[in-house]
């Protein structure tokens, strides 16, 4: 699996540039905002490819164990949203998939 690091260098940039704008950060603190902002885009991209590779059985158990908590709130209600558009490109990998498969029998 490979990640495209200069997305990911970019996006950890961007946040830990808006950080150092808008909480009004000294400069000297500037390189610890980016390893912060580094390691969280890392963490994004590598569940975003984990979450990719799922099938579409799974994806739709958590989203049905979701649906069914008690209690989502906020951070809940948008991993929900994102679950979803998750399945469908699942949905659609898996589509694009079958008459490759069908045509290879």
């Amino acid at each position: 699996m490979t990640y495209n690091r200069s997305e990911i260098l970019k996006a950890a940039w961007a946040d830990a540039k808006n950080v150092f704008t808008f909480l009004g950060y000294a400069r000297h603190q500037l390189r610890s905002l980016f390893a912060a902002a580094l390691r969280k885009a890392w963490a994004k991209a590598k569940e975003a490819a984990r979450t990719a590779a799922r099938s579409v059985e799974s994806i739709r158990a958590q989203i049905v164990a979701m649906e069914n908590a008690d209690r989502l709130g906020w951070d809940g209600m948008q991993k929900l949203s994102a679950l979803r558009t998750v399945l469908a490109e699942a949905k659609a990998r898996e589509a694009a998939q079958r008459p490759a498969l069908a045509r290879a029998a």
